[in-house]
């Protein structure tokens, strides 16, 4: 069963509760300006971490077209290439061009 309590005994367990409460206060006031200065700190990495996400996207883009003009040049070499042995093969196969190196012109 339970003990019972005089008014003094309340008393006393109302005066340690108050205490107790204020000793949370205390703590909840700490913790509260602890998560202020974290929160301080964390906002300036937050604004360095956005800034380095854009520089990687616009490092990422610059490959990207980068990559695409590669392709392109290289294709274009691969064009020049066939025009050039297709050319080449139409002079052998013309009798004027034959004439033309042999004549010296």
């Amino acid at each position: 069963m339970f003990p019972i309590l005089t008014s003094q005994d309340k008393e006393k367990r109302i005066y340690d509760l108050k205490k107790k409460n204020q000793e949370l206060e205390k703590f909840k006031f700490v913790l509260d300006y602890k998560i202020k200065e974290l929160k301080k700190q964390i906002e300036p990495r937050e604004a360095d971490i956005k800034a380095m996400k854009e520089q990687i996207q616009e490092v990422w883009l610059a490959e990207y077209f980068y990559n695409i003009a590669c392709y392109c040049i290289n294709q274009f070499i691969e064009c020049i290439r066939c025009i050039g042995c297709i050319v080449f093969t139409k002079c052998i196969a013309s009798t004027d061009c034959i004439a033309y190196t042999a004549d010296g012109e």
